[in-house]
């Protein structure tokens, strides 16, 4: 249908030019003229095949409301087309301002954090909606601004589960939206890292060859940033980053922005018998090791930690000189004047009484062993689990823990590292798997 300039539609809306051209919708500039404003409006032909489809964007966007989200006006139809009345939004997109701009390392830090605010608004939500689509087309920079844009692949929680269409594009898209697995927000962190790889590269992966260079191997990218890139590309969704908000740490960690937080983070450990006990030890001395004020409290009944730090003690019966851990038994207080950046929680070898108290609580880590024949309680526990614990797997070898990882593909797993002397320095891996349960237990303080 061809389109004259000045053409009025509903007596409203004065065409002033074509912005975009879709296989399925075209973009046109308008004025309202009553108001003498500006509005964006999509139409989709009604012989679309997936014409239902596009105009869920419409009923998703008319009940959103975030600064980085376009508003939707209204919806309009005739006999050929549906209009989606929308905000005009003056800029360019991402894809372009990359390409155009030489972008430094400080830009790239405001516009991911700005995404990743817009990702926590969808993906706290009540249902949680999935983008699925993340990719530099979909974002446009208003001034210094991101928005948003392109609704069509948005899923929400409700239908997760039957998900059977394909609508993320390819090389941005996570591999299981093409393998009919499991979807939740972590799909959208892998969208996130192909996104961060193209804005430190100006390569974006191609739909026909989806390998892409391998980003340790490239010049001018900080070994945070790859850490990075690499966390949020993992093949397998356990891997990833658990959360938007994880994510969001790592990169203001980056940026010195991280905030200070008064509140005390919170991780509880409970396991199958694989070393409870020491791994928490394990951890509380590395984060001690790293500056951090670690409350260290046993909720279990054979104060077997006690015994390992007194073992290690002076004549006197005092703890080992790691200055930082303080030991409590079961629910004794703290006192008032007492601030600790992080609580450990102990409950030793998971018993039933544990599992309904930890039913009910969040930032739960399982230390589990490889043993073939104990995944079925472990089947078990997890089931009874409504959001899914973070798996930290003991005593395996590399090889057999991505064996295992892939098995449990739709929990995150952590490889617990070897440590057969406790007080001591950490290692570079203890460090690493201590960093990952503190950011674990930072998704407990709202960092939207």
């Amino acid at each position: 249908m061809e389109i004259r300039i000045e053409e009025i539609w509903f007596e409203k809306y004065r065409v002033i030019t074509r912005l975009g051209h879709g296989g399925s919708a075209d973009v046109f500039l308008t004025e309202h003229i009553l108001l003498s404003a500006y509005r964006a409006i999509k139409r989709i032909s009604k012989a679309e095949r997936l014409h239902d489809f596009w105009l869920r964007e419409a009923r998703i966007l008319k009940n959103l409301s975030h600064p980085s989200i376009p508003i939707i006006y209204d919806l309009e139809e005739d006999e050929s087309y549906s209009y989606i009345i929308m905000e005009y939004l003056q800029g360019v997109s991402l894809k372009t301002y990359r390409i155009e701009h030489k972008i430094t390392e400080q830009e790239i830090r405001q516009i991911t954090i700005q995404i990743c605010q817009i990702l926590y608004y969808l993906h706290n939500l009540k249902p949680p909606l999935l983008y699925l689509d993340l990719k530099p087309e979909n974002l446009m920079m208003c001034g210094t601004c991101v928005k948003l844009v392109d609704f069509g692949a948005v899923l929400p929680k409700k239908e997760w589960e039957g998900y059977k269409i394909a609508m993320g594009t390819r090389g941005y898209a996570a591999p299981e939206l093409f393998q009919k697995g499991k979807i939740d927000e972590r799909s959208d962190i892998y969208s996130f890292g192909m996104l961060l790889f193209f804005l430190f590269t100006g390569e974006a992966p191609k739909r026909e060859k989806i390998k892409i260079k391998n980003i340790d191997c490239l010049k001018g990218i900080s070994k945070e940033w790859k850490d990075i890139i690499n966390h949020c590309l993992k093949y397998m969704p356990g891997m990833r980053f658990s959360s938007i908000s994880a994510l969001k740490e790592r990169i203001l960690m980056i940026s010195g922005q991280t905030k200070t937080e008064k509140s005390c983070r919170i991780i509880r450990l409970a396991g199958l018998g694989h070393g409870t006990s020491y791994v928490c030890l394990m951890v509380a001395f590395s984060l001690a090791f790293s500056g951090k004020k670690v409350a260290y409290r046993e909720l279990w009944e054979h104060g077997i930690t006690e015994s390992l730090l007194l073992l290690k003690g002076d004549k006197k019966g005092k703890y080992p000189s790691c200055k930082g851990i303080r030991l409590f038994r079961g629910e004794e207080e703290r006192e008032i004047d007492e601030e600790f950046d992080i609580e450990i929680q102990d409950y030793g070898r998971i018993e039933e009484k544990a599992v309904e108290e930890l039913l009910k609580m969040e930032h739960i880590a399982l230390v589990v062993g490889g043993i073939c024949w104990e995944r079925k309680e472990l089947d078990q526990i997890l089931a009874r689990f409504e959001k899914a614990p973070l798996l930290c797997i003991n005593f395996i070898s590399g090889r057999e823990f991505l064996k295992l990882a892939k098995y449990y593909r739709e929990y995150r797993c952590l490889q617990i590292p070897y440590q057969p002397e406790l007080f001591k320095e950490p290692s570079g891996q203890e460090k690493h798997f201590a960093q990952q349960l503190w950011e674990e237990a930072g998704l407990s303080l709202e960092r939207g």
